[in-house]
């Protein structure tokens, strides 16, 4: 005779709030059988239950949360605060857990307890984001704390800028503020298909992020915020990065967002749409007939053994600037994500519009790629100036059009304007204006991926000659030469 097997469904949310229930009961119970005394804690918020192992009150249910936290710089924050020499009582609101940086009244954690407690409120545990946990380890099914996904508001003392804010130590909130993903872009917004990179909340789902926030239901879009991009819980990523900016390829996080419309598409009325990240791999543009670009063969920004952190070297490249009397005035983050930002003597210009000469490229030297901040931005220069000169040659918009007129300067304008009809065959003359808009409104000068650029405008200059009879300058064709040979370029003859 067969066994009989009887299957129990567990409620685990019941289980979850009875233990939760046992935990917080037992906390602050003294045990008959010890006369150790007993510890007053705070009564809203919950903190540690095992200071000596980190080990937080939520996290003895939410246990996954609990055990990527603890490997965050959250978890160190006391021992690193303690370890740096400057621990003041003005840094405890932001390493503790306490009524200071989030929705509690200020009279609560860290501040009010008793001098013995205060080891279970040391550290950015999960209260000081989620808010007090008292109520919702009582009854788990009736009340959850749960964030805020603004990146600051001082209404509500929320935010991950209430603590990572305030120059010119540590200016996060303002670098960012100023700096493009600080602010929304009136036309992408307004359309739901650019959602996935222009609107934070529909980022952060895209890299995996929780849609468990207080802003959930509104249905406003947010800018690019610091959740979007780091994981307050922890990942496997640097600075808890939600994917990696270290590998090249399009699961790139940068890369994820800037890589819109690299190729031409005749339905593509606009141009090219951020698309440095494909630039940044060589893969990007229209390829003339019989062009090939192997993006390895030449060591440069987007090679991982020279650059590690690719995008991000440049781009959060870390400044500090002192003022007249040789004070700190600023230290930038790099979370403006300006790879050569304005500095003076008060910090970083917030317009980020002065002359190259002013610009500052330690970032170029940090990364060990420039000798120096001379000959960075000497190069900058050079190799804007190439870039110029080769995409002049193709097209010169003398009246500011947007469209090649036969007014025009450059070997486009000679061409017939049917070539430029609106149809679904992409014309060498379309191919080639591509081109031109793949460097131009990349506004990096050409130096996210210098050989590739140069190599595609090269081949695409021979391709437009070649198809339509035009000819350029004699020192064009002297710079295609020479540099032609140089890079390998070959395109069908």
């Amino acid at each position: 005779m067969g066994g009989i097997f009887v299957s129990h469904r567990v409620n685990v949310r019941i289980l979850a709030a009875v233990s939760a229930v046992a935990l917080w009961a037992t906390a602050c119970v003294k045990d008959n059988n010890t006369t150790a005394p007993v510890i007053a804690k705070d009564n809203t918020f919950v903190g540690y239950s095992d200071p000596a192992t980190q080990q937080t009150t939520c996290g003895n249910c939410h246990v996954l949360k609990q055990e990527t936290w603890a490997k965050t710089g959250h978890a160190k924050a006391w021992a690193n605060l303690q370890a740096s020499g400057h621990a003041s009582a003005s840094c405890d609101q932001c390493h503790t857990v306490s009524g200071l940086t989030n929705i509690a009244k200020d009279s609560s954690g860290y501040f009010t307890v008793a001098a013995d407690a205060k080891k279970y409120y040391q550290d950015v545990q999960c209260e000081s984001c989620h808010g007090p946990g008292a109520a919702h380890v009582a009854v788990p099914d009736e009340t959850q704390p749960i964030p805020y996904l603004v990146s600051k508001d001082t209404t509500l003392n929320v935010g991950c800028g209430m603590c990572h804010s305030g120059p010119p130590h540590n200016p996060f909130y303002e670098d960012w503020s100023r700096g493009a993903h600080g602010g929304m872009v009136a036309h992408a917004v307004a359309n739901t298909n650019c959602w996935p990179c222009h609107n934070g909340k529909t980022a952060e789902a895209r890299f995996g992020g929780s849609n468990t926030y207080v802003e959930a239901s509104n249905s406003n879009p947010m800018p690019i915020g610091c959740t979007t991009c780091h994981n307050p819980h922890g990942s496997d990523n640097t600075n808890e990065l939600r994917e990696s900016i270290t590998v090249r390829d399009t699961t790139n996080l940068c890369i994820q967002c800037h890589k819109r419309e690299p190729f031409p598409d005749p339905s593509n009325k606009y141009g090219p749409h951020y698309p440095a990240g494909m630039v940044f791999l060589g893969d990007a543009g229209w390829f003339p007939p019989g062009f090939t670009w192997d993006s390895t063969n030449i060591p440069t920004h987007s090679d991982p053994s020279v650059n590690k952190t690719l995008c991000a070297t440049c781009h959060l490249g870390q400044i500090n600037v002192n003022n007249g009397a040789g004070k700190l005035a600023w230290h930038y983050t790099g979370h403006s994500f300006w790879a050569i930002p304005c500095v003076d003597t008060a910090g970083i210009d917030s317009t980020n519009s002065c002359d190259v000469s002013q610009r500052d490229f330690s970032a170029c030297t940090g990364s060990g790629c420039h000798a120096s901040q001379d000959a960075a931005r000497a190069l900058f220069e050079s190799i804007g100036q190439e870039m110029s000169y080769l995409t002049n040659t193709l097209w010169v918009d003398s009246n500011g059009n947007g469209k090649v007129d036969t007014t025009d300067g450059g070997l486009l304008a000679k061409v017939p304007p049917t070539e430029f009809a609106a149809d679904t065959i992409i014309t060498t003359a379309e191919g080639a204006l591509w081109n031109v808009q793949l460097v131009t409104k990349d506004k990096s000068q050409g130096v996210h991926n210098p050989p590739f650029e140069k190599a595609l405008l090269i081949a695409t200059i021979e391709a437009v000659q070649q198809r339509y009879g035009v000819a350029a300058p004699p020192a064009v064709q002297a710079l295609i030469a020479r540099e032609g040979s140089r890079l390998g370029v070959r395109i069908a003859r």
